[in-house]
């Protein structure tokens, strides 16, 4: 199957592939009408216009996850070690720092502040992670931890439970005030179908005191409820 654009007025917009793909191109991430994924076989990560047309970002076996609205482009390619996240912002490819001497890392969201959330595996240790700033945070570690698949512009991660460690999202990612959430009226939310969880607010949020100086927090699962 080809990947595709949907517009608002219901078109659908196919997009280029290519040569060798035989169907294997993916889209992962839109900003408007600028879509990014992956083409080609081996993929490497690349860009979408309006018009379909694609432009590489990188030259080598990869994928892009992501853009945020600066137009910057986060995703995992092979080497230098076996998996790299990085991100593309202006022309210029920056991997993101991970654990480990050979891991395998992979960034799959980013916000407009260029927050970047993602997931890093060395042997016996896959970790839920956060990067700013490209300072590497790590959310959530254990044998069952889940990859930050999504991130709001007020610093909050989200993935899926931890089974080994009994933690889920949201995961607040910043260590300073200035990515608070906005709005102190109201538990963060998160949405899974028709349910919503809610977790407490991070410390040094919504007048709290910070209680410790680790640059990330999470909690245990809460039951979810109607809202």
């Amino acid at each position: 199957m080809a990947p595709f654009r949907r517009e608002t007025n219901g078109g659908v917009i196919l997009l280029n592939e290519l040569p060798g793909s035989s169907g294997a191109s993916r889209a992962y991430g839109i900003y408007k009408s600028t879509v990014v994924g992956q083409s080609g076989y081996p993929p490497v990560a690349v860009q979408w216009d309006y018009y379909g047309n694609l432009t590489p970002l990188l030259h080598t076996t990869s994928t892009a996850y992501a853009i945020n609205s600066k137009g910057h482009v986060v995703g995992a390619a092979q080497g230098p070690s076996q998996g790299n996240a990085w991100v593309w912002q202006n022309g210029s490819l920056t991997y993101l720092p991970a654990p480990g001497s050979n891991p395998w890392a992979f960034a799959y969201t980013i916000n407009d502040i260029d927050a970047i959330g993602g997931y890093t595996y060395v042997p016996g240790s896959p970790c839920m992670d956060y990067w700013y700033a490209s300072v590497l945070s790590t959310l959530d570690c254990g044998s069952q931890a889940q990859p930050a698949v999504g991130i709001s512009s007020d610093g909050w991660v989200f993935g899926g439970r931890n089974a080994s460690t009994s933690r889920c999202g949201p995961y607040f990612g910043g260590n300073s005030s200035d990515r608070c959430p906005t709005n102190c009226s109201r538990l963060p939310v998160l949405r899974t179908s028709t349910r919503f969880s809610t977790l407490p607010e991070p410390d040094g949020c919504c007048g709290k005191p910070r209680e410790s100086t680790t640059p990330a927090r999470s909690w245990p699962c809460r039951s979810a409820h109607s809202e």
